[in-house]
């Protein structure tokens, strides 16, 4: 029992509630900043712990430890009382600069956990040699009997030196018998395998990932790089998002199920890959909350942007309810869709190291 706590739960416990409880405190420390009424600020949710009234503000400790809370005065505009520290009596600047903290805390999170990354452990660079750091189960690559260390020497007879040799004639063979020649403890032999077909990059694959080596950085370098991933992940982010809507093709997302696996995943391969997952979690997290969606931060944001720059008034509260009740309805369908994906998908964990890997592969040359 104690085992499953401290490989599941705790970990998850820890990288959820903190996520949540940053983005909240964004929210929080802004609205205080500008001069808003908070109403209630929570670690958690549910029923209290503890709790404590100091001024206008209830503190609380609530027994579900999934994040945190902020109610802040006249947050709801039908429920605004016109008092100088109610939300919508503020300016809408500020209001936008109240919601948006949330978003940019999460920023603001995962470059400190980078940062610590990087900094105390290092940064995972993909080697360029053709050797086999990891193998995927399931994979033609798996099946065929390829092992992690394997160097391999050449594919159909042809000589590959680097891994991107290798990489681009295993993407050009998909369904074909290919010969892979290796050397696996100063032995030589021949593994055969039929790459099949990447169902996103429709080219063949075998399931095999470079070895990464563990490179150590600086303080500046840890800064610049702590930033750079951040940046990297909300571009590249959006750039699939958009490429996705052009081609109608089928979005990629993963649930709290499938969120969950990979925290566990990376719990389990040390502190520091923990530290970075939660980092890229927490990116999407703010990247999400801002886009223009209603109900999201993002939402808002454009609401009162429009309010400031355009209409010069404040947004039919019909208007708003409509448009929440759509991006409501969106983001609810989404979550039934990122559920089912959970169920079907089996390589959501080489997926993601994939992508994290894939990051620091593009930041290498930067730091």
């Amino acid at each position: 029992m104690l085992n499953i706590l401290t490989m599941w739960f705790i970990p998850i416990l820890f990288a959820f509630g903190i996520i949540i409880f940053i983005h909240e405190l964004g929210h929080f420390l802004s609205a205080r900043a500008v001069g808003m009424k908070v109403e209630k600020f929570a670690f958690g949710f549910g029923p209290e712990i503890i709790g404590r009234t100091v001024g206008e503000t209830r503190y609380a400790i609530c027994w579900v430890p999934l994040g945190g809370m902020v109610k802040l005065a006249g947050e709801m505009e039908s429920e605004s009382s016109g008092g100088p520290g109610d939300f919508f009596s503020k300016p809408w600047y500020q209001r936008v600069f109240v919601v948006a903290a949330g978003p940019l805390m999460n920023y603001l999170l995962a470059i400190v956990f980078f940062f610590a990354a990087i900094f105390f452990w290092g940064v995972g660079v993909p080697s360029e040699k053709a050797i086999v750091g990891e193998v995927k189960n399931g994979f033609p690559a798996d099946r065929a009997g390829l092992r992690k260390g394997d160097l391999i020497l050449a594919i159909n007879k042809k000589p590959v030196k680097l891994w991107q040799d290798l990489a681009e004639i295993i993407h050009s063979q998909p369904g074909k018998k290919i010969t892979i020649k290796i050397n696996r403890d100063n032995e030589i032999s021949d593994i055969q395998v039929i790459p099949e077909i990447d169902v996103n990059s429709k080219v063949g694959v075998i399931g095999i990932m470079p070895e990464v080596k563990i490179e150590k950085k600086g303080f500046v370098q840890s800064v610049k790089g702590s930033v750079i991933i951040p940046v990297n992940i909300s571009i590249l982010t959006l750039a699939t998002i958009w490429e996705k809507i052009v081609k109608l093709e089928k979005l990629e997302v993963s649930g709290p199920i499938g969120i969950a696996v990979v925290v566990n995943q990376a719990a389990r391969s040390g502190f520091e890959s923990l530290l970075y997952i939660i980092g890229f979690i927490s990116v999407m997290v703010g990247l999400m909350n801002l886009l223009p969606i209603p109900v999201f931060d993002g939402g808002h944001i454009m609401f009162f942007t429009i309010e400031g720059l355009i209409t010069k008034k404040r947004m039919s509260i019909r208007i708003i309810e409509l448009t929440n009740y759509i991006g409501l309805s969106v983001i609810l369908s989404l979550m039934f869709y990122a559920f089912y994906s959970d169920f079907i998908r089996f390589d959501i964990i080489n997926r993601t190291m994939e992508l994290v890997i894939n990051i620091f592969y593009r930041i290498k040359n930067v730091l």
